[in-house]
């Protein structure tokens, strides 16, 4: 989801502002901000995946498949051998066909998992830091006072954010504000250039040294965000 000292790209953040709505959840804060990795399942929901292969020995069998048709095969048969070769499809009516169809044949389904990629638990806890705190600060404070209360979810949060330079975290939570009400070409144009700025910096530059070098970068802390100016944020979106 972010490239490490820079932003999300404008499609994804797109997408995950799509999600925001859909699921009722802030995700896309929390994925932008933090880099959290997620599971085939989770990228489904989020609509970051459109299908879903079984296992690695179904992708071959599927390679193999297509490349058998023909250079201008019509793209419904290709969806239709996407679709016979993946667990389900984001379409829900054919997920439920395709259940209807399973049970006929007397084959008994697990019961699905109500709270999706993350427990209610987590849930209450993305609302909270990524969805009701007002800026990446109090983001911080709430991960910390939920962390010191033993909530892991919110540890492994707080250490997506200190491997992020202060700045790709402010810049990070200003795009994820404005992608909302931005079309994709707009939420595109505009990650590109606070991307590009952000590679020019002093922060980028050193993390960059320090991949050369086979060395860490020291953690972000929240006295490094609060000593980020409000001039140095806007110079990354202003025309």
């Amino acid at each position: 989801m972010r490239v490490q000292g820079l932003v999300p790209d404008g499609p994804v953040m797109s997408i995950l502002a799509a999600a925001d709505q859909r699921l009722d959840l802030p995700v896309s804060a929390y994925l932008s901000l933090t880099g959290a990795a997620v599971d085939s399942d989770c990228m489904m929901q989020l609509g970051l995946a459109s299908h879903q292969i079984p296992d690695e020995n179904s992708a071959e069998e599927l390679v193999r498949y297509l490349a058998a048709f023909p250079p201008d095969a019509p793209p419904e048969d290709l969806d239709a051998a996407l679709n016979h070769f993946c667990e389900w499809h984001t379409d829900p009516a054919m997920k439920e066909a395709s259940k209807e169809v399973m049970a006929s044949s007397g084959v008994v389904l697990p019961e699905e998992e109500s709270d999706g990629p993350w427990t209610s638990e987590e849930q209450a806890a993305m609302k909270e830091c990524f969805g009701e705190a007002q800026s990446v600060e109090e983001t911080w404070n709430l991960l910390e006072a939920r962390k010191g209360s033993g909530c892991l979810w919110s540890a492994s949060a707080l250490d997506g954010l200190r491997e992020a330079p202060a700045l790709s975290l402010l810049a990070t939570a200003r795009l994820v504000r404005e992608s909302q009400s931005l079309t994709t070409p707009e939420v595109c144009a505009l990650s590109a250039q606070v991307a590009a700025r952000l590679a020019q910096s002093s922060p980028f530059e050193s993390m960059v040294q320090h991949d050369q070098n086979g060395t860490s970068a020291a953690l972000t802390t929240v006295e490094n965000i609060q000593a980020v100016t409000r001039d140095e944020v806007e110079s990354l979106f202003e025309p």
